[in-house]
């Protein structure tokens, strides 16, 4: 090329690039949003589901109370209603239980280092981007329409089971010490 010539060519144009799917797009088929949104979904129905063996032990403990006839134990039973409640909501991925949710945690977040620990986790679970849509109607439509993406192994159970069975044994040695210690 010659001098003379002058190049029409903006240095400062826009270069079109081989358009490539990111990873904040929206997945196109309702499968691919369950399995987008699968590891948000078990970390809040997990957190549900210690919130209610939770519920259980406490409510264990505050039914042996009262039959102890001790002063206030009959008090008990709003925190098991209210933690039950609680626990549903979070184990159904309801829309309501996220709020609540984040006030628990942050009266969590005062007691112990592990409660702490708990907390935050509970606090990221619920308040992270992916759980605004795991927390919805829509995404219970989803859930009920693709119950073949999630598939529980025999270990998860195996762990379930022993965890149930020491929570079962730990509340009868502490319900009744005298008949099996």
């Amino acid at each position: 090329m010659s001098k003379d010539v002058a190049l029409k060519v903006n240095p400062y144009a826009h270069i079109p690039v081989a358009e490539e799917r990111s990873a904040r797009e929206a997945p196109t088929s309702i499968d691919q949003v369950r399995k987008h949104h699968l590891k948000i979904e078990k970390a809040i129905t997990s957190i549900g589901v210690v919130l209610g063996f939770n519920t259980v032990f406490i409510g264990v403990v505050a039914y042996a109370r009262v039959n102890s006839e001790l002063p206030g134990a009959h008090l008990l039973f709003l925190p098991v209603v209210l933690l039950g409640l609680l626990s549903y909501g979070l184990w159904s991925c309801q829309s309501w239980a996220r709020w609540p949710t984040v006030l628990f945690s942050f009266l969590l977040l005062s007691t112990s280092l592990y409660a702490s620990f708990l907390a935050l986790y509970m606090l990221y679970s619920v308040l992270c981007s992916k759980s605004y849509v795991v927390l919805t109607a829509d995404y219970r439509e989803i859930r009920r329409r693709t119950r073949h993406v999630v598939k529980t192994s025999a270990l998860t159970w195996v762990m379930l089971f022993l965890i149930v069975a020491t929570v079962v044994w730990l509340v009868f040695i502490n319900v009744a010490p005298d008949a099996y210690g």
